[in-house]
């Protein structure tokens, strides 16, 4: 249901007086301050959608959050030799 107010600005975006022919006309609704019988409150008022493009705008990809971690200079990197793990060994742990 429409007041007079939004019923006027509808009419307007849709280009047409005969509510038949709204279908598919696409609005906005927001509020702004209207005064009525000596009281200024919020209002509900429509406006035209913001207009789509006509091709989808490609999205960029998601960066990773997570903090990188720092350049090495390869001084410090592990062993590649599977014996050589720098795991302390304890034959009491069998």
């Amino acid at each position: 249901m429409l007041n007079a107010t939004n019923w006027d600005r509808v009419e307007f975006i849709a280009g047409n007086d005969d509510s038949d022919m709204w279908s598919g006309v696409r609005v906005t609704l927001f509020t702004e301050l209207a005064t009525f019988a000596g009281k200024t409150g919020p209002a509900v008022r429509v406006k035209p959608a913001p207009k789509r493009p006509a091709t989808p705008t490609p999205q960029q990809p998601a960066q990773d959050p997570r903090p990188r971690p720092p350049a090495s200079s390869g001084q410090n990197l592990p062993s590649s030799d599977p014996e050589d793990d720098n795991i302390p060994f304890s034959p009491e742990w069998r």
